[in-house]
């Protein structure tokens, strides 16, 4: 993926491997017209993978005493900035503000400074993480890419599983916490600036999202007007540069905010709009919403199928792509082509996403009810991974889950359980779920999520408690904003059916030859009889054990409105959840879970073959 790598020395004396800053280069780029730009030291390398269309002009920016140098990948909406002035700005706050100068920016973005004054290297992120990360050090230097591919590059990078890290993705579907699935890489997490110098290599934590618990509540109408300007503004922030925009529309409320903005802001101009699925025409879904709401405004807009068929041919080649960071290859694969056909067929250059910062849909009950929302269970509440883990793995990955939960827990002093939830969706499923899904469409095209704003951020820290009951708050405001554009709301899902996609005949045999594998990474923590009785059983059962889901996921959904009931009644039916021993995990997620560590770990397996050397559990 596009992005910023490179090799920081941080020993005087040593020698800075050309060939394989080259290598890792080349990892990256995984379309033959991406723009490379070098800065190449005896101490320091790096590179910035772009796509020519965000701030298009050569890397690295020098300050004008010559002893500033600036990479940016991705940009800044600082209202001070322009597209031609952005790398000065970044200088400038260096200057002025120090180590806290990524404070003073407003984007999505990493940005590489390095200052001969002081030899320092700086590498810094934005608030969210929205593009990522990874690093590697010892003694030597230190390394870093968007990629793990690219670090895997690296002889001297050890090859332990992080058993941590692999109970997250079981139980979750992806990483949390920081984590990454060899131990000795991990993705720089955000509002950080990581400073390599020669006398190592420290993190410096610039913004913390935290709520003031005590703010006085001004009354609804107050909060409402605030946030429907700082909405406004944060699109017109991401609409000022003379690109051809797209817009991701749904039959749901993110995109369509966006997009009401940016007709209020730019009436005579024509957007491109977006939608795809199985199929256009399923009744009340996000795709027929989307299509007569195109052209009852009379803007372009293009469906692309979704071919269920052509997912076994493509879903190694995405989660090897996609380093595995998540669960979510059922769906994604075909949509790669489909960013490729945006860029090139329709002629986009950017494209506005809804992801956002407004917490869940559903409403906290309990702690326990919100890590349960974003699948971050113990692995022992599961009653397959309980028949198919080896007793003594069981044990371990139930502990390291358990571990990770406390982790997460005291990161966040918030009492009110709705911002408890909240904070766990902003730290934990925005960070490590979403946004590296978001990273894969910049691939093609460049991705701009106006509701991450900082001032929309600051605002949701200042806002009280009541407001963030589930995502009512947000939600109203938009359909007072824009009453005909969200007057019909989607209710039926448009995204290839879960069990369809797994029981599909190429698909079921990918997933069996490398789940049922003696030779799989993932053989030595299961019980392999067990795991084949699990897949056969799966694939020759019905969807009778799954009704039961869908039918309390679609009660809840009509008793949101009412919270003191919802809550009331969920809590009575959590007793009746333990004594059915409900499952918590899909059975088809577990088996695309198992799935997908098995391929990333042979993949990674291969890239150490030339060393000779295996992937070890310790």
């Amino acid at each position: 993926m596009p992005g910023l790598v490179g090799i920081v020395q941080k020993q005087t004396n040593g020698s800075l491997d050309r060939g394989l800053f080259q290598r890792m280069i080349t990892a990256l780029r995984h379309r033959p017209w991406y723009q490379v730009d070098r800065y190449l030291t005896p101490e320091v390398a790096v590179a910035r993978l772009h796509l020519n269309i965000i701030n298009p002009a050569p890397q690295p920016y020098i300050s004008e005493n010559g002893q500033l140098r600036v990479f940016l990948h991705g940009e800044i909406y600082n209202d001070e900035t322009t597209e031609m002035n952005q790398l000065g700005f970044i200088a400038q706050a260096y200057e002025r503000f120090g180590l806290d100068f990524a404070a003073q920016l407003n984007g999505s973005f990493v940005v590489v400074l390095m200052d001969a004054a002081t030899d320092l290297v700086l590498i810094a992120t934005d608030r969210t993480a929205s593009k990522p990360v990874f690093y590697y050090q010892n003694d030597a230097a230190l390394y870093f890419a968007p990629e793990l591919k690219a670090l895997l590059l690296i002889p001297t990078l050890p090859r332990r599983i992080n058993l941590s890290a692999t109970a997250s993705f079981l139980a979750c579907g992806h990483y949390l916490n920081g984590q990454a699935l060899l131990e000795d890489l991990h993705p720089l997490d955000n509002a950080t600036v990581l400073i390599v110098s020669a006398d190592g290599v420290m993190t410096h934590r610039y913004w913390q999202y935290a709520f003031n618990e005590a703010a006085t509540d001004r009354g609804i109408a107050y909060y409402q007007q605030a946030m429907s300007e700082l909405i406004r503004q944060a699109v017109c922030r991401r609409i000022r540069s003379q690109h051809h925009y797209g817009i991701l529309l749904s039959g749901g409320y993110d995109s369509r905010g966006i997009l009401g903005c940016y007709l209020d802001e730019r009436p005579k101009e024509s957007v491109t709009t977006i939608s795809w699925g199985v199929a256009e025409d399923v009744p009340r879904s996000d795709c027929a919403i989307a299509q007569r709401l195109a052209h009852r405004l009379q803007l372009p807009h293009t469906f692309f199928p979704l071919r269920m068929a052509e997912l076994a041919q493509h879903v190694q080649e995405f989660i090897r792509l996609h380093d595995g960071l998540s669960d979510a290859c059922y769906n994604y694969p075909e949509s790669l082509k489909i960013f490729s056909d945006i860029r090139t067929q329709l002629g986009v250059q950017v494209i506005l996403r809804g992801d956002e910062s407004f917490g869940f849909s559903r409403p906290a009950c309990d702690e326990r009810t919100i890590f349960e929302k974003f699948s971050i269970v113990p692995l022992e509440r599961s009653r397959s991974y309980q028949k198919i883990l080896s007793s003594d793995w069981l044990l371990i990955f139930s502990d390291a889950i358990r571990q990770t939960i406390c982790d997460i827990r005291a990161k966040c002093n918030a009492k009110d359980i709705n911002l408890y939830q909240n904070f766990v969706y902003f730290d934990q499923r925005l960070k490590h779920y979403i946004n590296p899904l978001n990273y894969m469409k910049s691939l093609d095209v460049e991705v701009r999520t106006p509701y991450l704003d900082n001032d929309i951020l600051d605002f949701l820290c200042e806002l009280p408690a009541p407001y963030h009951f589930g995502k009512l708050f947000y939600r109203d405001l938009l359909v007072k904003m824009f009453p005909q554009m969200l007057s019909e709301i989607a209710i039926q899902s448009n995204v290839p059916d879960l069990h369809a996609v797994v029981r599909n005949g190429d698909m079921q045999t990918v997933l069996s030859q490398v789940n049922l594998s003696n030779e799989s990474p993932l053989s030595q923590f299961f019980d392999v009889g067990a795991l084949k009785d699990f897949h056969d059983n799966y694939f020759s059962d019905s969807h009778r054990r799954e009704s039961s889901r869908k039918f309390v996921e679609k009660a809840g959904k009509f008793l949101r409105r009412w919270p003191s009931i919802y809550q009331a009644l969920y809590k009575m039916y959590l007793p009746v959840q333990d004594r059915q021993q409900y499952e918590f995990i899909s059975r088809p997620r577990i088996i695309l879970r198992i799935f997908t560590i098995n391929l990333i770990l042979e993949s990674f397996n291969n890239s150490f073959s030339h060393l000779g050397n295996n992937l070890n559990t310790y």
